[in-house]
């Protein structure tokens, strides 16, 4: 997945359940970073993203270069759903 720079960028986790406990993890350089746990984004991420507890989605907003890697998003104990994003500067 590609997106530009400054945009607000919607990362979907497919089949959603209500009430389904959904996290989102990021992949870093030396390991994961939790972005969503029990529902509630976590401080770190607080400030640019949100998550629709309803879809599971997870939205950035304003998007920047280092907003680019790979994302997880695991329900329940099911394998986790990944996301490739790259996010493009302007030009």
């Amino acid at each position: 997945m590609t997106a530009e720079e400054g945009h607000d960028i919607q990362l979907w986790c497919p089949e959603i359940e209500e009430n389904s406990l959904v996290s989102w993890y990021k992949k870093s350089d030396v390991g994961s970073e939790r972005i969503v746990l029990n529902g509630e984004v976590q401080h770190d991420f607080a400030d640019h993203m949100s998550f629709d507890k309803t879809s599971g989605n997870l939205t950035i907003h304003s998007a920047q270069l280092n907003d680019s890697g790979v994302y997880y998003c695991s329900v329940g104990f099911d394998e986790p759903h990944e996301i490739r994003l790259s996010v493009l500067g302007k030009y």
